[in-house]
């Protein structure tokens, strides 16, 4: 999936600020969403005050990603260090938080290498000592260095070397021997187990001890009934979950990938992590979907349904793995011992004078006034053709565009046809336009029909007619729907074949698609 940002050489521009550590005192910047709807991106700001400056900004509704830059002193060395930073709010909408599990690899991506990922989701949890000791822990770096001058932490102050937040050095270097990692069996075998088709087994639990994955238990039933109450506060524990996706009355199997780290983690075990997690994440790919959690209300079937259903565009379509035996039919009533139900008798109708049948309701030209605020589709008959020309596999057609018509307030076919381009040619900056797009994907050499619903909006549409396109949604995606991706756009760069293609192969799972 790409980003898009409504500012992106502002967002790269800061990004090297940040990373220019000689000539730049900007120590920090950050990135959020302009628009949740259509996922694009914006400058939330940037600064030399480090994570404690950054924290003053943040919003409980947001999603926010920051690079921050620090200086770690080892044995009398100054190395500069990078920490990503995910701040999800404690308010930030479910289905956003489901999406961007999606979108945050590919934000990482943009944004470029970090020594150190660090999550969080209250601005207290965001301040320059909880950074530094991160960047500690994981260099092996221990005990701060401090001004003696201001009894404040080396490293707060002006353009140098020493001007980056949170200088800190070492007296003893611990050494994090991550070569030491592997995968034991019991962790490979619960793991297989959750894949495996001809396996009952839906979900696994694991957890770090340190240094290795240690394999904890495994189920057939339900995440809230089994696995919840497996989670401990103290402990990190992933889970590999398996789940049914159905869509157009076809099944298929996700993999949700889940990551908890209990609120009451040691110190020293979180700060091990992080030389770890690359590895771990390794051990669980692939998989569809992940779903952070620190608090085992942060996790459940629900939750997980709804980051599949999210980040496959198929929401309402996902069932659970373990489906539910259907109740067992009532038996029949042999028919000489059916009771014999007594009907009453009719009782007389009163007269009553019998108005004229009103007139049959003339077909639509296309010609009659239209309520205000409502939305027809003008030769809804031809709309419909159309449609169907984009679904069948043996026809050309693999666009077809519906706009606004200003004679008669309601929708229309604005074209149909092969080329990209010629469908580019009709979304301008001033329409409003519905797109059905054909698309064929391969999924371990077989190909399969894929369906994109492009919601298309103009930057320059008249202000009343933006105003009306809340009423219109939900008439437009009945008519058209179903497709496998919707995609909401006003610039042709936000809908191009590449775009297209990765976020079908996103929804579809195909990057990690598991083989069978």
């Amino acid at each position: 999936m790409e980003v898009v940002f409504v500012d992106g050489d502002a967002a790269r521009d800061a990004i090297r600020e940040v990373r220019d550590a000689n000539g730049s005192d900007t120590n920090w910047m950050a990135v959020t969403y302009d628009n949740p709807k259509t996922m694009k991106m914006k400058l939330l700001g940037k600064g030399t005050g480090g994570a404690d400056e950054l924290a003053g900004i943040i919003q409980p509704e947001q999603a926010v990603y920051a690079l921050i830059r620090v200086v770690d002193r080892i044995d009398n060395s100054d190395t500069v260090k990078f920490v990503f930073v995910l701040f999800l709010g404690e308010k930030l909408p479910r289905m956003l938080r489901a999406r961007i599990s999606v979108h945050q690899n590919a934000v990482k991506e943009f944004i470029g290498q970090a020594h150190v990922d660090y999550s969080c989701a209250t601005p207290a949890e965001l301040t320059n000592d909880i950074i530094v000791s991160k960047v500690t822990i994981t260099s092996g770096s221990s005990s701060r260095v401090i001004d003696a001058s201001n009894g404040r932490p080396i490293g707060l102050g002006g353009k140098d070397s020493a001007a980056v937040t949170g200088r800190v050095a070492a007296s003893k270097k611990e050494e994090i021997n991550t070569d030491s990692f592997a995968v034991e069996d019991a962790v490979r075998d619960a793991l297989l187990a959750v894949r495996s088709d001809a396996d009952d087994t839906v979900w696994a639990l694991f957890e770090f001890d340190g240094s290795k994955l240690v394999f904890c238990d495994k189920g057939t039933g339900s995440v809230d009934d089994e696995l919840i109450p497996k989670l401990r506060s103290d402990a990190i524990m992933y889970a590999l979950v398996r789940k049914i996706e159905r869509f157009e009355l076809t099944d298929t199997v996700k993999f949700a990938h889940i990551t908890y780290t209990g609120a009451d983690v040691p110190f020293m075990l979180r700060g091990r992590l992080n030389a770890y997690s690359s590895m771990i994440d390794d051990v669980f790919s692939p998989y569809h979907v992940v779903v952070h959690a620190e608090y085992p209300n942060e996790v459940s079937d629900k939750i997980i349904v709804d980051a599949i259903a999210a980040a496959s565009g198929t929401a309402d379509h996902v069932l659970d793995a373990v489906p539910e035996p259907a109740a067992p039919a009532p038996a029949p009533v042999p028919q000489e011992q059916a009771p014999q139900e007594e009907k009453p008798k009719p009782k007389p109708e009163p007269k009553k004078h019998t108005p004229a049948a009103a007139p049959k309701p003339q077909p639509k030209t296309g010609d009659e006034p239209r309520p205000r605020d409502a939305l027809y589709f003008n030769d809804e008959e031809g709309c419909r053709a159309a449609i169907a020309e984009v679904r069948n596999d043996e026809c050309p057609t693999v666009w077809a565009i519906f706009g606004t018509d200003k004679a008669t307030g309601g929708a229309r076919l604005l074209g149909k046809g092969v080329e990209a381009e010629e469908m580019y040619s009709l979304l301008t900056d001033k329409v409003v336009a519905w797109v059905l797009l054909r698309r064929t994907l391969k999924i371990d050499e077989s190909e399969t029909t894929k369906f994109v619903f492009i919601n298309w909006i103009g930057d320059n549409i008249p202000r009343m007619l933006r105003a009306r396109l809340g009423t219109w949604s939900g008439v437009v995606q009945e008519f058209i729907e179903p497709y496998h991706v919707d995609i909401n756009a006003s610039s042709l760069d936000e809908i191009t074949e590449d775009i297209l293609m990765n976020t079908i192969e996103e929804a579809a799972g195909t990057k990690v698609h598991v083989l069978a």
